[in-house]
């Protein structure tokens, strides 16, 4: 039931907030797809949790990555050492792949496209990166003696762990690749 209203057209829990009730003409007339789609604009594919986590944890690595390739700048153009070129050869990479990173994490947050594929191909070259990993680790341990091959199972354990990422990236943004549908709804000016 309503509330009555007065002279000025206001119902008691609207006299508060000053908001006038409106009587619509077609109130019980039921809304058709269109005009549903219309009035709360159209349906999208839902944003998943996983990729949410994705879009986080690359930039939390993008992040990482930048600090360390930063240091390693920082420390080539500090030290005097004869093997500074060894930070500034693993630093300058570290600092544009964290540079990539960020960009990627912040692209698949925001369910871009280009967010999507950046993402796609930096866990490819994680993938290619672990691999190498365990084909020079498969090379060592067939050139060394059962007493050295307890020293490789921890590099072994890392490269598989450093493939993981990789794996579940592809997992995750192929899984959901609708939610990144270069289709948008209508924009303010087509209305």
């Amino acid at each position: 039931m309503a509330d009555p209203l007065d002279e000025a057209g206001f119902s008691a829990a609207h006299r508060v907030t000053g908001f006038k009730r409106q009587e619509h003409p077609h109130r019980d007339v039921p809304l058709d797809d269109e005009d549903l789609a219309r009035r709360i604009g159209p349906a999208g594919p839902r944003k998943s949790v996983a990729v949410t986590v994705l879009g986080v944890i690359t930039l939390l690595l993008g992040g990482a990555a930048v600090a360390l390739g930063g240091f390693g700048v920082v420390a080539w153009l500090t030290t005097l050492a004869p093997w500074r070129g060894a930070f500034l050869v693993a630093g300058v990479p570290a600092l544009l792949l964290g540079v990539l990173a960020l960009v990627a994490g912040l692209g698949a947050l925001l369910r871009k496209q280009w967010g999507r594929i950046l993402t796609l191909v930096l866990a490819g070259l994680s993938l290619l990166s672990a691999l190498l990993h365990l084909l020079s680790l498969l090379s060592l341990s067939l050139s060394a003696g059962p007493s050295q091959l307890s020293v490789l199972l921890p590099h072994f354990l890392l490269a598989v762990g450093a493939a993981l990422p990789g794996v579940l990236a592809f997992v995750i943004l192929i899984r959901n690749g609708a939610e990144f549908s270069c289709l948008q709804g209508p924009s303010k000016d087509e209305e």
